[in-house]
């Protein structure tokens, strides 16, 4: 396949939007960090705006119109040209994904005939997430960035994204261009599917617990447990267990995280462990176990970011918010590791001899 045919850009739409997507995954963090989630009160407009530079001036006349969209911090709450940019950006590189994904799907319908149904269902699968996450975040908006809507935004972010890299994979499946490493020895794709998915199960109950925790009470649960080493991290106010201290919904919530991690990181280890065995199996087998370790390395740089988010926080400047944006990059590296493993085991193109 050369470059002038135009089928190497075409296929590669869904890794664009993959870009994309962890783009907004990662504005979004950095929305939350800044505190900026209520910047734009308003959908899809900001302050009744195409635009990000709007003045204290500005915004208070809006909150005088618009007295029901009041900020959740107060009628004084301003914000600053850079704070409103960062939820301003967050939307417009999701609402280019929306662009792009109805160019891919076109360009599918276009060339039907030579690609599979598969590459058709998975083109529209994209188009009804993407529509889906956009209604989502106008959704975390109205709601004023609660909690469970952030959650949700998270979760459908993570599942948007894998259902492009499954669009990808099949597409490139379509034109002959699956690389090595996505084509799997004869048996090991149905032999590793169900430990993958597992695995995935279980980084995303993690995912939604990080979530919340990260946006529960105005964060107030990122502190549930305490801070500084060994009191906040890795004990729970001094305790292994705090039982002097459950029924405070910040601890609950916080100490619940962590014993989720805790479980995960028990499956992880062992489906990985498995799963490598399994391998072993069958010539060509690392290109599984690639993914699966690949996908562990990055939870237990996880683990020990969200340590030390917590053990740094015990100085005057308070949180180190920059750890806790590296915290969600590194969640989401995890989670679609494993994910592209799994949707390579369905891909399941057995790799030819030589």
């Amino acid at each position: 396949m050369n470059f002038r045919d135009g089928l190497f850009v075409a296929r590669n739409i869904p890794l664009l939007l993959v870009v994309m997507a962890l783009s907004v995954i990662i504005l979004g963090g950095n929305v939350r960090i800044n505190d900026a989630g209520e910047s734009c009160p308003d959908w899809p407009t900001c302050f009744g705006t195409w635009g990000f530079d709007i003045s204290e001036d500005e915004q208070e006349a809006w909150y005088d119109a618009h007295p029901d969209e009041l900020d959740s911090r107060g009628y004084g709450q301003r914000y600053t040209t850079g704070e409103i940019f960062t939820e301003w950006a967050h939307r417009l590189v999701a609402s280019l994904s929306g662009v792009v994904v109805i160019a891919g799907l076109l360009v599918v319908r276009k060339q039907r005939d030579s690609l599979s149904e598969a590459n058709w269902s998975a083109a529209k699968l994209a188009l009804i997430l993407v529509v889906t996450q956009g209604v989502m975040g106008a959704i975390t908006v109205r709601m004023d960035n609660t909690s469970w809507s952030v959650v949700a935004h998270l979760v459908l972010a993570l599942t948007y994204t894998t259902g492009l890299l499954w669009w990808w994979l099949v597409w490139l499946k379509d034109e002959d261009g699956l690389p090595d490493w996505a084509r799997l020895p004869s048996g090991l794709a149905g032999a590793g599917e169900k430990l993958v998915r597992d695995s995935l199960g279980m980084l995303l109950l993690v995912v939604m617990f990080g979530a919340w925790v990260a946006t529960g009470e105005g964060g107030a649960y990122n502190q549930g447990c305490s801070v500084g080493f060994w009191r906040g991290w890795p004990l729970c106010h001094g305790e292994l267990v705090p039982i002097s201290q459950m029924g405070n919904s910040p601890v609950d919530v916080q100490f619940g995280h962590r014993l989720v991690v805790l479980v995960a990181l028990a499956v992880l280890t062992w489906y990985t462990v498995k799963l490598t065995r399994v391998a072993k199996e069958f010539e060509g087998g690392r290109n599984l176990t690639t993914m699966a370790h690949s996908g562990l390395a990055f939870f237990l740089l996880n683990i020990a970011v969200g340590g030390l988010y917590i053990v740094l926080a015990a100085r005057d400047s308070g949180f180190p918010e920059h750890l806790s944006l590296l915290h969600l990059i590194f969640g989401t590296l995890s989670f679609l590791a494993y994910a592209l493993a799994w949707l390579v085991c369905k891909v399941d193109e057995p790799k030819q001899a030589d």
